[in-house]
């Protein structure tokens, strides 16, 4: 039974106590020749009283019985085609910016308990439409302690961090973040407990093989978030291993801070302080930094921007350090579909320049259903 029929009994047992009480302090009130029909009604409320409670008590033992549920299916369609200037390679050709589907589903249980189930998958419209390899796929319980899910899933870092600087249309979005941080992690389990305007998260890599105490990855952070700002600061302990052995464990401290202005003006900004351990080696200190700005034009019109700089910590011809940036022009004519026009430009402080210039859609697709 739905707990709406529930709180409606409970109400017609709440009605039925008042009416006795009522009738009960009438009958002691006004005693006289009508005193046995009085007592036959308060025997009948009684009798219907305790009816409800009955009821009430059986809807508490079958308190396991699943209660209401709710399933989405999506897919995201992201192919684009454009020029691409890299070193010596200069060519026309037709990309993917991460197309993917999968499906989400939650069921209540008992109470405030829930099963959260969720599975998302890549397809690859630049080469032969495959599908198949798994973005994220766990199941997670949500209760008022909180959220636990086990299995392949988004990270600390990429939800509290990179999540509100990757709105650009490009497989490498955001971009200086791209270069060596983590956006899905295997054989992870996650704990979320919203405290008000506060939220904290962390999440942990155990796959039995890999990394100090078969423990691979930690990531940990809290954010604040009210109507138009998010602030987030996190930490990453991530082991870089190759089978059993470990190579490198990077430490990163990271923070974010994004603004929606009353105007539509939408920035962000994202920053990683990175430390390198390698072994046998010296350590080396980066850092990873992106922008994102998005401002409506015109009607169904978005102009967005950022810029970004990344640097490893290596001096010398083997470094990736560059700085770059990108400009988009997006129109939305209707809800489920996105056209843009994108220049992104990397400039590398130890190798050839990169330059790009590419027109994308985007289409989205969802239903849902409740059960």
């Amino acid at each position: 039974m739905k707990p709406q029929m529930k709180k409606q009994i409970k109400k017609s047992s709440l009605l039925c106590q008042l009416i006795l009480l009522s009738t009960t302090t009438i009958n002691s009130c006004f005693a006289s020749a009508s005193d046995t029909q009085l007592e036959d009604e308060v025997e009948k409320l009684r009798r219907e009283l305790a009816t409800l409670q009955n009821k009430i008590a059986a809807l508490d033992a079958n308190a396991n019985t699943p209660l209401e549920g709710e399933a989405k299916l999506y897919v995201t369609l992201r192919p684009t085609f454009g020029y691409i200037d890299e070193s010596a390679v200069k060519v026309w050709d037709t990309r993917d910016a991460l197309s993917h589907a999968g499906f989400k589903a939650a069921h209540e249980i008992m109470g405030s308990l829930a099963v959260i189930a969720h599975g998302e998958w890549d397809i690859s419209l630049a080469n032969n439409g495959d599908f198949g390899r798994a973005r994220q796929v766990y199941v997670a319980l949500n209760s008022s302690f909180g959220n636990i899910g086990l299995g392949k899933q988004r990270p600390t870092q990429y939800l509290l961090i990179a999540g509100y600087i990757d709105i650009f249309n490009h497989a490498s979005s955001p971009f200086a973040y791209d270069r060596e941080s983590i956006f899905f992690v295997d054989n992870l389990i996650s704990y979320k407990k919203n405290l008000g305007n506060f939220t904290y998260l962390t999440t942990a890599q155990f796959d039995g093989k890999e990394g100090a105490d078969a423990s691979d990855l930690v990531n940990t952070g809290i954010s604040y978030d009210t109507d138009n700002l998010h602030l987030a600061i996190t930490y990453l302990d991530q082991k870089i291993a190759d089978g059993n052995e470990v190579l490198r464990n990077d430490d990163v401290w990271a923070g974010a801070v994004a603004y929606t202005f009353s105007n539509g003006l939408y920035t962000a900004l994202a920053y990683q302080d990175r430390t390198y351990e390698e072994l046998g080696a010296n350590k080396r200190n980066g850092s990873t930094f992106d922008t994102a700005f998005a401002y409506p034009v015109f009607n169904n019109f978005k102009v967005k921007a950022g810029y970004f700089k990344f640097d490893d910590g290596i001096e010398g011809p083997e470094s990736g350090k560059h700085d770059g940036y990108n400009v988009t022009l997006e129109w939305q004519p209707v809800s489920a579909l996105k056209l843009h026009l994108e220049y992104l430009n990397r400039e590398f402080e130890f190798s050839e320049d990169f330059h790009s210039f590419s027109l994308g859609f985007r289409y989205d697709y969802s239903i849902s259903t409740r059960f």
